[in-house]
């Protein structure tokens, strides 16, 4: 080994718990880093998933039950796709006896403007012999695939069913059951929306009509639900800067009590005709390894900050929080370049050594 690695070694070995305590600094810089960029990758991804693949209706038109049925809906006679569905909350009693009020849509069978995925991303389908639940859902009731729920019908009773199905949705929990299904439960099915996928215009006659109480588009919806998930952007750069803060204060103070302890060497060393930049890499260096192992020990740690950030965010969204590649590798250049910046700064503070004072000071 050279001098100048085994003043390194000597060194790092010597105060152990200094390269301890910059190594935990950039394990959480980079654990926090890697959870805001999960996040944001995340929910990025949320309305993409909702009104690209599970939805795929024009126009959402909201009708009076009272005045628009399923038999007046299906003779409109419109030119397009349309699905009805009818959309209200129900009590449910679970298995453990948790009882909650939940949401749940009764739709035809076929389903043309609504896809249901599996976790892997699998189609399914809405079963005829029982309910199809969203992961969410069940994992807030503590049920799964197989058990059975009971859910108050329109009278005082209640009635026993399956849960057939699981489905994968990033926003909107709850349970969805077909129409035949549900009337085979002695219930009735009252529309409360017309999903529409139109030919060619919109039909004004029938937006104007009476039966009609609201309509909204698929585009405004998503807008609206990118609109409500800029709060994360806002709260991703909070964690950013947060890590950032914590390497820079970390790997700054540590450099720098390093440099003060060991400056009378320094100077003796740059007496003895060391040039600056290998004086300066005899405290540096030792940063390096900090940022080394802080980013091997912060990627698992980051995952499981994701994880947590993303399992409690809402209720109603299921977000997977899996870190992906791109993303830990800009939180691993994102450090470094922390790093970069911290030592540039106490590489300055070196230059400024004065050997004379230093050589005179009192061990």
């Amino acid at each position: 080994m050279k001098f100048s690695d085994k003043l390194i070694v000597r060194n790092t070995l010597k105060n152990k718990g200094r390269l301890i305590m910059s190594t935990i600094g950039v394990m959480g810089c980079v654990s926090v880093i890697i959870a805001a960029l999960t996040v944001r990758s995340t929910i990025s991804g949320i309305t993409d998933q909702m009104y690209g693949n599970t939805f795929t209706y024009d126009q959402k038109i909201l009708v009076d039950p009272e005045k628009a049925d399923s038999r007046y809906l299906k003779n409109l006679g419109i030119n397009g796709i349309t699905q009805q569905i009818q959309e209200s909350a129900i009590e449910v009693i679970c298995p453990n006896g948790k009882q909650k009020m939940e949401p749940i849509t009764i739709t035809t069978g076929n389903s043309p403007l609504i896809h249901m995925f599996d976790v892997r991303g699998n189609p399914i389908f809405f079963p005829e012999n029982g309910v199809l639940m969203t992961r969410k859902l069940c994992s807030t009731l503590g049920v799964k695939q197989g058990d059975s729920i009971r859910i108050k019908r329109s009278g005082e009773d209640y009635v026993s069913v399956q849960i057939i199905q699981v489905a994968y949705m990033a926003s909107g929990q709850g349970i969805y059951v077909t129409d035949s299904y549900w009337e085979s439960l002695g219930e009735t099915f009252s529309p409360t929306a017309l999903l529409i996928q139109w030919n060619g215009q919109p039909n004004q006659r029938f937006l104007n009509s009476d039966a009609v109480i609201d309509s909204a588009t698929r585009e405004s919806q998503q807008s609206g639900l990118s609109s409500s998930m800029q709060v994360v952007n806002f709260a991703v750069v909070a964690l950013i800067v947060m890590g950032a803060s914590l390497a820079f204060v970390v790997l700054y103070n540590t450099s720098i009590l390093n440099f003060v302890e060991r400056i009378r060497d320094l100077a003796t060393l740059r007496v003895l005709g060391l040039h600056h930049h290998k004086i300066r890499n005899l405290v540096l260096i030792e940063n390096y390894f900090s940022v080394l192992l802080g980013t091997f020990a912060g990627i698992p740690i980051g995952r499981f900050i994701s994880w947590v950030i993303a399992s409690s965010l809402d209720e109603r969204m299921d977000l997977p929080g899996n870190i992906t590649l791109p993303d830990v590798l800009l939180a691993t250049a994102m450090t470094l370049c922390f790093a970069l910046i911290t030592n540039s700064i106490v590489a300055r503070k070196m230059k400024q050594i004065d050997m004379l004072e230093a050589l005179k000071s009192v061990e």
